[in-house]
């Protein structure tokens, strides 16, 4: 039977560009690997399934409900065991042929930083026929399938990288994310200096997470008075009051010139150039044509959007939340209130009319993001292991 040095559990793969936090597993596993560690992705697609099936709790089952294949499978609102073993056997076979696709002719995201890397997807921990000598959560719910998993391990961790027991972020499922999350079986890696605050009773590891290379100031002149924030739909991503806020500015400075980017569904002003989730050349290229980056997150782990905006030489404001911590107000970025739209403008207002401003906190914000690389990132993982 094989033995892995790491082996990663998640409850989802990305079907085409991941997640931040899904990035950030990707690359801690391909550098471990890089470095002569053998690492797998344990993948179990679905794991709310897994959960509904031991909770009955129905708020596990509603996002798949929403499925029209699903309802005739399974009218009401519980999914049968029939659905259940029927979905995982077809989120199986598609997240092996999105593997297959990306692996091969993905250009939005490199994924080959898992070239060394195995991936299983699996109905269930035990099917899987390895032993590992460090098993790491990479959310709450993986933390619950590996306790009640047979599978042999010798450590098992935590990586942590929000407040997964916030009602704004799991909602009617905190009060389960909430158990996961204070049980004290998993040493915890924490990636933000409020989650270490809280549990450091706990002497939890820190990952001090970076930023990709391919984020670095441009060699072209940015545009004049152009301000970027990031539009997604999930409503702790705050575009309601970043939108307030661009007509606050608009009506201040007709001059300024407004990007966004994301996943928006919404109605959006004229005025607004909206990039509908660019690849990570777009992405560079919005970053590096922008004077001014907007944060209007409820919510983050780790904001990592600000750190790449400064290490393309973007002033920064961010609204005050748990994943802002490395931007210091008048520092290296501007820091405002949550659910504030007055705040925002009034912050970019207050760059574009004091361009030394502007520049200061550009210049110490490009510095603050250099300290931030995938290198020290995986270092510092490697020492909250200890």
């Amino acid at each position: 039977m094989k033995v892995y040095d790491f082996c990663f559990v998640m409850s989802g793969f990305p079907v085409k560009i991941p997640s931040g936090g899904e990035n950030i597993v990707f690359n801690l596993a391909g550098m471990l690997a890089k470095d002569s560690y053998s690492v797998c992705l344990a993948v179990q697609p679905q794991a709310d399934l897994e959960l509904y099936s031991k909770t009955k709790d129905k708020n596990f089952f509603r996002p798949l409900g929403k499925i029209s294949l699903v309802r005739k499978l399974s009218p009401g609102d519980s999914p049968s065991p029939r659905l259940i073993s029927f979905a995982y056997d077809l989120l199986i076979s598609y997240y092996k042929m999105v593997k297959m696709v990306n692996f091969k002719s993905n250009k939005d995201y490199d994924y080959s930083v898992l070239k060394n890397v195995d991936i299983f997807f699996t109905k269930n921990l035990d099917h899987l026929n390895f032993k590992t000598k460090n098993i790491v959560a990479t959310a709450w719910q993986p933390i619950f399938l590996i306790k009640n998993t047979k599978m042999k391990y010798e450590k098992a961790y935590y990586l942590m990288q929000i407040e997964e027991d916030d009602k704004k972020f799991s909602g009617p499922l905190s009060k389960y994310a909430k158990k996961m999350v204070t049980d004290k079986s998993l040493k915890k890696i924490v990636i933000n200096k409020r989650l270490y605050r809280r549990f450091k009773s706990e002497r939890p590891g820190f990952c001090k997470i970076g930023v990709s290379p391919i984020f670095k100031l441009p060699k072209e002149k940015k545009v004049p008075m152009s301000v970027l924030v990031p539009l997604r739909n999930a409503e702790e991503k705050g575009a309601k009051y970043a939108l307030e806020a661009l007509e606050i500015i608009r009506r201040k400075h007709k001059e300024a010139k407004f990007f966004a980017y994301g996943n928006y569904s919404g109605g959006l002003p004229e005025y607004v150039n909206f990039s509908r989730l660019p690849d990570a050349e777009g992405l560079v290229k919005l970053y590096q044509k922008s004077t001014i980056f907007i944060l209007p997150s409820l919510i983050e782990g780790f904001a990592a959007p600000p750190l790449e905006a400064m290490a393309c030489g973007c002033a920064v404001v961010v609204t005050k939340i748990n994943g802002t911590e490395e931007i210091k107000n008048n520092i290296n970025g501007l820091v405002v209130p949550i659910r504030s739209s007055k705040g925002l403008a009034n912050a970019v207002i207050r760059l574009l009319e004091d361009k030394g401003l502007m520049e200061r906190l550009q210049k110490s914000g490009n510095d603050t993001a250099k300290e931030h690389t995938y290198q020290k990132m995986y270092e510092s993982f490697k020492e909250a292991l200890r």
